[in-house]
């Protein structure tokens, strides 16, 4: 559905998150203007690391979760220059990490039920520790997962172009 132009929208910002709020603006049909303090490479987003994975982030929203790792998956296999691709990942976990994993209200490991990461538990046969801040840390088990990793050069100037070409958004630096 297209939006009358007197609706132009400007987005402070031309990081993953401007960006990514452009190109879903753009696709519902708002004009752009983008402004960013900087070019695309001199922003921290450019540098940052990316991957969509299990972190506790106090309230979630489990069907934003979803939704945001389907979106990411479905951007993989579109072209490889939107520096997306699926990767292995291995989590260790303590005691009381894997204590809190057992809680069937548990919050801080909501993303276990996620679907489609293949999430998998392992218990460490032989555990082991290291010394952080003085104080011994121990790791019981393991957890793997399939999730997506962004390589923010690429995906950044992937989103920058699909803004500029498919959705027609002017950027002011």
């Amino acid at each position: 559905r297209r939006h009358p132009a007197s609706k132009r929208v400007a987005i402070i910002g031309g990081g993953v998150i401007g960006l990514t709020v452009a190109n879903v603006l753009g696709k519902l049909g708002y004009p752009l203007t983008i402004f960013s303090p900087q070019p695309l490479n001199q922003l921290t987003s450019y540098v940052a690391a990316a991957y969509w994975g299990p972190v506790w982030i106090g309230h979630y929203d489990r069907q934003l979760a979803t939704d945001t790792l389907q979106v990411l998956r479905s951007l993989t296999g579109l072209n490889a220059t939107a520096g997306l691709s699926e990767r292995n990942f291995t989590v260790h976990v303590t005691a009381d990490g894997a204590q809190q994993l057992d809680g069937e209200l548990d919050t801080r490991f909501w993303w276990r039920t996620v679907p489609a990461i293949g999430f998998q538990r392992h218990h460490n046969i032989s555990p082991w520790t290291i010394e952080l801040n003085g104080r011994p840390v121990r790791f019981v088990e393991r957890l793997e997962f399939r999730s997506v990793v962004a390589r923010m050069p690429d995906y950044l100037s992937w989103l920058q172009a699909s803004a500029v070409t498919k959705y027609g958004a002017h950027i002011e630096t």
